[in-house]
């Protein structure tokens, strides 16, 4: 299976949540996502977690692999004015999770990102942008 765009149900909700795990931008929040990328069958899942008020030109991203946690920093560039781009600034894991192929996640992430695009929303929700990764 490939990675998709989902609202989550009610049920994926309370089940992500149950994990516990902290909302980067608050550590006294739980992460609570509406919508994720998704592939179902590699356990992985992307989830944008939005910008810092000091920095609003980066965009962090939770990216969960089984049980690794990562948080990815991204920059978005206007290429023209149909089309922006996602720049790699950092990522950081957030759990130690030592024995990661850095080569392997990156390829993983860049699939996420390539069916995030824009703004992680399902197909029945229009895209407002082409997207292209730049790293």
């Amino acid at each position: 299976m490939a990675f998709v765009n989902e609202r989550l149900t009610s049920l994926q909700k309370e089940n992500f949540e149950k994990r516990g795990i902290k909302n980067p931008q608050s550590s006294n929040r739980i992460l609570s996502p509406n919508f994720w990328t998704i592939d179902h069958e590699r356990n992985a899942c992307l989830i944008n977690i939005g910008a810092y008020h000091a920095l609003p030109e980066e965009e962090y991203f939770v990216f969960i692999v089984d049980s690794k946690i990562f948080i990815f920093t991204l920059q978005m560039c206007n290429i023209n004015d149909t089309t922006k781009a996602w720049k790699f600034k950092k990522f950081k894991s957030l759990n130690n999770a030592d024995e990661i192929d850095e080569k392997q996640l990156m390829t993983i992430f860049k699939e996420a990102l390539s069916e995030y695009k824009y703004n992680g929303l399902p197909d029945e929700y229009k895209q407002q942008f082409k997207m292209e990764i730049d790293f």
